[in-house]
């Protein structure tokens, strides 16, 4: 089967090939396609998969046509549904659109992938930035791959934090480690405070608690006092 593809596929090569250079310009590969395909792709369609396939939009040799051909036809199929969703978006069938609705067109086919400032800078090249667009102004880019264009991000600045005597200095992006100086300086803090802790309890055990002899002693002596009187 694939062998017959091949043959079928030389032997249109051969016939639009009327210079025998053994390639073909996109003009000669449009019109080979519309034999393949009924009513087959915009030339614009056909110069972006050669240039996508081979580099150049220009020629492409015979090595290449199998993959040109595998392009053009997805791009073919997709087309032919982007053209029924224009239609439906055409409320008064004149061939065209407002701005707001081919956004939603990009939107929906590119998803998570749109690129505001892709869009921005293509509206930016046309005439009239708000006219409405016609189909052919965005067949193109709605078969081709999503621009990857950085996005401008606002980074907040964040104040970095102050050493005291409880905190450690923290960066906002990567954790510093302490340093031996303020381990040493915690461990003591933390020994005094562990003997001002039993030195309390100590102290406070004494005075909350007498020692049963020396009441005894006080109200003896008392009342010899008392006595002698």
């Amino acid at each position: 089967m694939a062998v017959h593809q091949n043959e079928a596929l030389g032997h249109l090569f051969n016939i639009h090939d009327t210079s025998s250079q053994r390639c073909l310009s996109h003009e000669q590969l449009h019109d080979m396609y519309c034999t393949v395909r009924i009513g087959g792709i915009s030339h614009a369609q056909v110069k972006a998969s050669m240039k996508k396939i081979c580099g150049s939009d220009e020629y492409v040799v015979f090595s290449d046509m199998k993959k040109v051909i595998k392009e053009m036809d997805r791009r073919y199929y997709l087309v032919q549904n982007f053209q029924w969703e224009f239609s439906l978006m055409d409320h008064e069938h004149v061939g065209c659109i407002p701005v707001s609705s081919a956004r939603l067109m990009f939107e929906a086919v590119f998803g998570a992938r749109f690129s505001p400032v892709w869009w921005n800078r293509f509206l930016s090249l046309r005439p009239f930035r708000h006219a409405p667009l016609t189909f052919a102004e965005i067949e193109v880019p709605l078969c081709g791959e999503p621009p990857n264009l950085p996005e401008r991000k606002h980074h907040q600045q964040t104040a970095p934090i102050k050493i005291t005597k409880t905190h450690l200095q923290v960066s906002p992006n990567e954790p510093k480690k302490a340093s031996k100086k303020e381990l040493v300086s915690i461990e003591t803090v933390a020994s005094i405070a562990a003997i001002d802790n039993s030195l309390v309890k100590d102290v406070t055990g004494r005075i909350i608690t007498p020692s049963p002899d020396l009441t005894e002693t006080e109200s003896t002596s008392s009342k010899s006092d008392k006595s002698s009187e």
